[in-house]
């Protein structure tokens, strides 16, 4: 059982367009998280301008706290091809393990486009075991290389 001092990690990733839905995320996890437990929000910033980041940041409460990583696009465009709607931000998430300091050996990913309607605190202490990676299927894109998803080189 973990503790339930330990705070919750979350990463978001995120660019300008989508600085007010990932304020809208954010703020959905902070009202619904059910205990004092301490959030931690790691944003992948994407270029976010500091007049939105400044909005996201008034919308905390004193549970949370947020750190902005910045990604470099170099092993990105080196590595990965972007098509259609899928920008270089999309692959931020990939960039996890890299940006992510070292004492965390545990985090929630969440697109930044999404409501949270319970208290994240039930996901997070699930026990994970071995397991490197616990990830939900999505409707629309149901794998790696589906039409419209993530080019798998």
């Amino acid at each position: 059982m973990l503790s339930q001092s330990e705070p919750i990690v979350i990463v978001c990733a995120a660019d300008d367009n989508y600085a007010m839905p990932l304020a809208v995320t954010i703020r959905s996890i902070v009202v619904n998280l059910r205990s004092s437990r301490e959030i931690i929000f790691f944003i992948i910033d994407g270029g976010i301008k500091e007049f939105n980041k400044n909005k996201i940041i008034k919308s905390l409460d004193t549970r949370t706290r947020i750190t902005w990583l910045q990604p470099t696009n170099d092993f990105i465009s080196k590595q990965l091809k972007t098509s259609g709607h899928i920008t270089l931000a999309s692959y931020y998430r990939l960039l996890i393990p890299e940006l992510l300091p070292i004492e965390y050996s545990k985090a929630i990913y969440l697109d930044c486009d999404l409501i949270v309607n319970e208290d994240i605190g039930k996901l997070w202490d699930i026990e994970i075991g071995e397991q490197y990676l616990l990830a939900a299927q999505g409707c629309s894109i149901p794998y790696v290389s589906s039409p419209n998803g993530v080019v798998n080189l």
